[in-house]
């Protein structure tokens, strides 16, 4: 049974940490009367993290589907947990306790349903989430800890590189991994103070920042590549925050006070950086929240009797989550700073095709006249998600949908959402397909068979129409075939014997059309010889 005091050391499990000053409130959410710890959040509203459920202070992982909704628990086995991260699908990942020790087991509940990743026997953890299914996190082997990345439940473990003295244990984390699959993370002596800041694409690894830089740990990674770290940024320098784009442009982040100690814990895709930070004094000195916007310092407040404020990480629209504790009884409180919008606006494009046809959605992001990169947009046709994009540098999002090839002709609504109540709404508009019927004139001898051959296709691109029927009628009498996934067909047809030789016999083929394509005819002769 873990105990609430406990809590702290689960901050540990990131090897991160953020900082904010003071006003942007901090709201509570509900718990079941004995507090809990809120680790993620996502652009629909959801948050994961603990609840406390009973006076023993027994820990159990909890979603809470809105700020004003009580939290659920997911199903640990009996052992209780955490939730540590949750998708923009909402997968939710964290890890549930063993039954005796401190030790814990990756876990992944997908629509609510538990499932144990796979470890190298000793546990681990699993720490992120991204749509596509991936995990990442540690797990445990030979006394340390190797940083893991799971897909579809399979594990694979991550190459490090060399820090500390030769034979020492070595503690790896996979801490954050973005849309692309690439991956921050730390690894660290564990004994001692030797940490490197690594990054991960396509499980190849590097060192994240510059050679210069100290004690460094790989902390969050964002939509654009860019990297969140914590470390030694100079020989004089406090411990603090610096952004490492993917591009390889390192930029440190301000101190809240020349002597300040500055943890970091969430970065959004839009650069909002969360922490906490304490003053680098003698006795007991606060844990304060802090926030970054554009590297500029906005300030997160530290409630009345709250002796550590703790956010945990940031979505795009500036939802902040995380908990504040007294620091004395080892009780905390869930809650969040919602801090100020960033003025982004959305528009999206219409669009028009056919059945079968592929569009690309295309959605502008801006603020005031300029144009705004690495937003994340969500796109959705009907209510229902198709898919992500990421704001370029001329702040256009794409997406490629592709029309289901049944799609009657009508419109439907398509959304692109930032998150937070901002989205724009346009129509696609599907048209019919206009098709064009090609039949070709042949002849034949008196009482002999024939055939009426051509081909049915979209007008538009020249593709197939294909298990249609087309058909004409002689004297009465309807003559019909289907067309092939070539789009041909081949009308069979007898020349009536009482037909004088040298006479031409004309016919129509007519295709009729059906719920998305459109009819179309052509003429042909028969030569009768």
């Amino acid at each position: 049974m873990k105990t609430q005091t406990q809590l702290v050391a689960l901050i540990s499990i990131f090897t991160l940490s953020h900082t904010a000053v003071a006003q942007v409130k901090f709201n509570t959410l509900p718990d079941f009367g004995f507090g809990g710890v809120a680790y993620d959040a996502n652009e629909a509203g959801t948050i994961v993290g603990l609840a406390v459920i009973d006076a023993s202070h027994r820990l159990e992982p909890a979603v809470w589907n809105s700020k004003l909704a009580a939290p659920t628990t997911l199903p640990t086995r009996g052992f209780g947990g955490f939730a540590t991260a949750v998708s923009e699908s909402g997968l939710v990942v964290g890890s549930r306790y063993v039954e005796a020790g401190a030790g814990t087991v990756p876990v992944l509940w997908l629509n609510g349903k538990y499932q144990e990743l796979e470890t190298l026997g000793e546990g681990g953890g699993a720490l992120d989430v991204n749509d596509a299914g991936q995990v990442v996190g540690y797990v445990h082997a030979a006394g340390g800890t190797l940083p893991a990345l799971w897909e579809g439940g399979k594990l694979s473990v991550l190459p490090t590189l060399p820090v500390g003295s030769a034979g020492d244990i070595l503690n790896g984390s996979a801490n954050s991994i973005n849309a692309l699959g690439h991956i921050v993370g730390t690894v660290e002596a564990a004994y001692g103070s030797d940490s490197l800041a690594l990054k991960w694409v396509n499980k190849q690894v590097r060192a994240s920042g510059l050679t210069e830089w100290i004690e460094t740990r790989g902390l969050r990674i964002n939509a654009n590549g860019d990297a969140l770290i914590n470390g030694y940024f100079g020989p004089n320098d406090s411990f603090g925050l610096a952004i490492y784009s993917a591009s390889g442009q390192p930029t440190k982040l301000p101190l809240p006070s020349e002597h300040a100690l500055v943890w970091g814990t969430g970065f959004s895709s839009n650069g909002v950086v969360v922490g906490f930070y304490r003053e680098a004094i003698s006795g007991v000195a606060p844990l304060r929240p802090i926030a970054y916007r554009n590297g500029v310092i906005e300030p997160l407040e530290l409630p009345a009797g709250a002796m550590w404020a703790f956010p945990l990480n940031v979505t795009d629209e500036g939802t902040a989550v995380g908990y504040v504790s007294d620091g004395v009884s080892g009780n905390s409180i869930p809650g969040y700073w919602s801090l100020a919008g960033d003025g982004d606006v959305i528009t999206l494009t219409p669009s028009t095709g056919m059945p079968g046809s592929e569009v690309v959605f295309t959605a502008t992001v801006r603020r005031g006249k300029s144009s705004v990169s690495g937003r994340r947009v969500q796109f959705q046709v009907n209510r229902k998600d198709i898919g992500n994009g990421t704001s370029s540098t001329t702040g256009k999002a794409k997406i490629k949908y592709v029309i289901p090839a049944d799609a009657a002709p009508g419109t439907r609504e398509v959304m692109a959402s930032l998150g937070g109540g901002r989205y724009s709404l346009a129509p696609l508009t599907v048209n019919w397909v206009t098709t064009v019927v090609a039949a070709h004139s042949t002849s034949g001898n008196k009482n002999a068979q024939v055939s009426i051959t051509g081909t049915l296709l979209n007008a538009t691109n020249k593709k197939p129409v294909a298990g249609q029927v087309v058909r004409f009628v002689y004297n009465g009498k309807t003559y019909a075939a289907r067309t092939t996934a070539t789009g041909a067909y081949s009308i069979p047809f007898t020349v009536p014997a009482a037909v004088a030789s040298g006479t031409t016999l004309s016919v129509e083929v007519k295709y009729a059309g059906n719920v998305n394509h459109k009819a179309a005819a052509a003429k042909a002769s028969i030569r009768v010889n």
